[in-house]
C-alpha cells in the first residue's frame, strides 16, 4: 500500500515510509537472536584447525544431502534415476552429483524448494547481472544466519557497533528523485543515497550530505564510489573518513580500490556473495580476500578461459534447514585459484585465500540530466521470458538492448522492458530492443551487461 503512494508523499513522509520498511525488516525478515548466536559461533569457528573445518563441512553436507533427497523434488528425481549419495565418506564424494546450472533453477525454481518450508518462505529475485534475474527462496532462519557473516566482516573491519552502525548506503532502488537523492532510515540508523545521480554538478552535494551524516560505515557498489571519488579528488572536495567501506555486487579492481581509499582516507573491504545464498567471500582484517568455510563448500572447476589460470566457482550450501539447497551450483563467476593454499596473513585463521575474482562486469554510463549510472539489471525483473540481455549505449541519448528470449516472449514483454529502461533513465534515452540468437562472450566466457561505447565514464 505504501509503495503505491510513495512517489506522491512529501520528503519527510518518504523518510517515515522507508523507516517503516526498515522496521518490517527487523520484525519479520531477520531474527536478531539467531544472528547474534550464529555470530558468536563464527567467532569460535574462525580459529578452527583445518581438520575441524573439514569435519564441519562433511557433517553439514551430509545433513543437507539427507534433507534434499527427502524433501526437495529435484533431488528426489535424481535419487529415482540412480544418482544418490547415501553418505559422504569424504568431501570428494560430492563430485558424483551433477553440476547444477542456473538455467535449470531459473526454469523450475519450485523444484528446488524444500517442501517443509513452502508456507514459510520469502520470494526474491537475484540481481540479474546478465539481464536474467532468477527467482530464489529464503527463510528468516537462513537469512539471519547469513547476516551473521556480515557481522563478522564488520568486526574484521573494526566497527564499534556491528549490528546497526551509523551507515551510508548507496543503492539503485527507485526511491529517490533528482532534487533529493538521499533518504533517512531511522530504524536502521542508515542514510540511503542514490547511485544514479552522481555527476560533476552533484558531487559536492553528495559530499556535504555524507560529511554532515558522518557515517562509521559506507556500503556501496565499487563503480558508484569510484565515480564519486574521482570527481571529488579532481575538484578537491572533502569526503568523510569512515572506519571502513564495504563494497559488493561488482568486481573490485585494484585501481578502483586505491582511488576510493585515497578519496575517503580509509580501508575498503570487498565482499562477494549472492542472493541465492551460495557463497560468502570477504576481505579480512589483514587485507586478504578469503572464503568463509562455514557458509558453503567451494569447488574450483577448470574454466574455458584461454589462459587456463582462472577457475569457475562451484558452491554447495552448509546451512541446516536450507529451504533451497543448490548443491554443486555453478555460480558463473571466476577466480584466480592458488591451488587451495592457506596463505592468509592471519596465523590464527585457516581460511583459504582467493587471489582475484571475476564476477559482474559492466561499464558506467553518463546520461545528461541524470548523472553516472551503473546498475540497470533491475529493469529486467519479472520478465521471465528473457534468458539474458546486454545494454549498449551507442549514442548520448540512444541505447540498444540485445536480448535472448524463450518461446514465451511476446510484444507485451518487449514493451515492459522498454518502459522499465526508459523510466529508469528518466525518459532521456531512447531504447531500441533487439532479439538476438546469442550474446558474444569474451575469452573468459563472460560478457559485459552494460557497455558504454562513448567512453565518457569516469
Amino acid at each position: 500500500m505504501i509503495e503505491r503512494f510513495y512517489k506522491h508523499m512529501p520528503l519527510f513522509a518518504q523518510n517515515c515510509a522507508i523507516s517503516l520498511k526498515g522496521l518490517e525488516f527487523e520484525l519479520f525478515r531477520i531474527n536478531k537472536k539467531t544472528t547474534l548466536n550464529y555470530y558468536n559461533f563464527l567467532k569460535i569457528s574462525e580459529k578452527w584447525s583445518l581438520d575441524q573445518i573439514y569435519s564441519f563441512q562433511l557433517n553439514s553436507l551430509n545433513k543437507v544431502l539427507t534433507d534434499a533427497y527427502k524433501y526437495v523434488p529435484y533431488y528426489r528425481k535424481l535419487k529415482i534415476n540412480g544418482i544418490y549419495i547415501e553418505c559422504l565418506k569424504n568431501l570428494d564424494d560430492l563430485c558424483h552429483l551433477p553440476i547444477l546450472e542456473k538455467s535449470k533453477v531459473k526454469l523450475s525454481p519450485y523444484d528446488f524448494l524444500d517442501e517443509r518450508f513452502k508456507n514459510k518462505i520469502r520470494v526474491g529475485f537475484t540481481s540479474g547481472s546478465t539481464g536474467s534475474p532468477m527467482m530464489y527462496f529464503n527463510t528468516t532462519e537462513i537469512f539471519s544466519k547469513r547476516w551473521a557473516f556480515e557481522l563478522r566482516l564488520r568486526d574484521w573491519a573494526g566497527l564499534k557497533e556491528i549490528y546497526h552502525p551509523k551507515r551510508a548506503h548507496f543503492t539503485g532502488k527507485n526511491i529517490f528523485d533528482k532534487k533529493n537523492f538521499y533518504r533517512y532510515n531511522t530504524t536502521q540508523n542508515t542514510l540511503h543515497l542514490s547511485s544514479d545521480f552522481i555527476s560533476e554538478e552533484t558531487a559536492i552535494q553528495y559530499a556535504e550530505i555524507l560529511c554532515d551524516f558522518n557515517p562509521e560505515f559506507i556500503d556501496s557498489y565499487p563503480s558508484c564510489l569510484q565515480v564519486l571519488a574521482s570527481i571529488c579528488l579532481l575538484k578537491n572536495i572533502q569526503l568523510p573518513c569512515p572506519t571502513a567501506i564495504r563494497v559488493s555486487g561488482e568486481n573490485l579492481e585494484e585501481s578502483k580500490r586505491i582511488l576510493i581509499e585515497k578519496a575517503f582516507n580509509t580501508k575498503v573491504y570487498n565482499q562477494y556473495g549472492s542472493r541465492e545464498t551460495t557463497a560468502f567471500f570477504s576481505t579480512n582484517s589483514f587485507g586478504d580476500f578469503v572464503i568463509h568455510p562455514e557458509f558453503s563448500l567451494i569447488e574450483f572447476s577448470d574454466s574455458f578461459n584461454q589462459n587456463g589460470l582462472e577457475k569457475e566457482i562451484i558452491s554447495s550450501p552448509l546451512f541446516e534447514n536450507n529451504c533451497m539447497p543448490l548443491l554443486r551450483y555453478r555460480t558463473g563467476d571466476l577466480c584466480l585459484s592458488n591451488n587451495n593454499e592457506i596463505n592468509s596473513s592471519d596465523q590464527n585463521n585457516k581460511f583459504k585465500v582467493i587471489n582475484d575474482l571475476s564476477g559482474r562486469i559492466e561499464d558506467t554510463i553518463f546520461v545528461e540530466g541524470i548523472g553516472y549510472i551503473q546498475r540497470l539489471s533491475t529493469c529486467f525483473y519479472g520478465i521471465n521470458s528473457i534468458i539474458e540481455g546486454q545494454l549498449i549505449l551507442v549514442k548520448q541519448n540512444e541505447m540498444l538492448a540485445n536480448i535472448v528470449v524463450n518461446s514465451g516472449f511476446d510484444s507485451s514483454d518487449l514493451e515492459h522492458l522498454k518502459f522499465n529502461l526508459e523510466t529508469k533513465l528518466s525518459n532521456l534515452v531512447n531504447v531500441k530492443v533487439v532479439v538476438v540468437d546469442y550474446i558474444p562472450r569474451g575469452s573468459n566466457g563472460k560478457f559485459k551487461f552494460l557497455v558504454n561505447t562513448l567512453k565518457n565514464h569516469v
